[in-house]
């Protein structure tokens, strides 16, 4: 199981410390790690790969399955999908129900890294790229709400692996509340 955080709010992660072995004589477990995540299942108004950030679709029609129930490709060049609910946890045909992952670690989300982005930046936040369904570091080029951008964090890097393939770990924050 890997070591990442787990939780915002609340105790978060705990492990044995210095006096491990007094809890232990009392049959209390100073392990409290989990690796809760948060999944929502909606339908896909264009062909998405499994790791692509995505949005809810606005246009100027109302889509097939009703505002709310539907996700496009997250793109900080369109203000209409700038906004990134989550990651795709699986490929996703047009018009066809998929799983989005909206909180917790995820293994397989398209970073766009560049020159400037490696493990150093671990823990720094991520939010939607110019380059669809990619997300990157606020201070890489994305400018948080309120400080001249438009779009606002997502989640946390975690692990960079490859820029614009699907294998950087990141923690999830959902920032819809979904």
């Amino acid at each position: 199981m890997a070591n990442y955080p787990t939780k915002l709010d609340g105790i978060g992660t705990r492990k044995s410390g210095a006096d491990a072995s007094t809890f232990a004589a009392l049959g209390i477990s100073t392990a409290n790690i989990t690796e809760p995540s948060k999944f929502v299942r909606l339908y896909a108004a264009e062909a998405i790969t499994k790791g692509q950030a995505v949005a809810y679709t606005f246009s100027a029609t109302e889509p097939t399955n009703g505002w709310g129930s539907t996700v496009s490709l997250a793109d900080s060049d369109d203000i209409t999908n700038m906004h990134a609910i989550g990651v795709a946890a699986e490929t996703i045909a047009s018009g066809d129900l998929g799983l989005i992952q909206v909180y917790g670690v995820c293994s397989f989300a398209f970073v766009n890294g560049g020159a400037s982005v490696s493990d150093s930046n671990i823990g720094q936040l991520l939010c939607v790229s110019d380059d669809e369904g990619e997300l990157e570091l606020i201070l890489g080029g994305g400018a948080a709400v309120g400080a001249g951008g438009g779009t606002f964090g997502v989640a946390h890097l975690l692990n960079f692996g490859t820029d614009a393939t699907a294998d950087s770990t990141i923690f999830l924050i959902n920032p819809m509340n979904l």
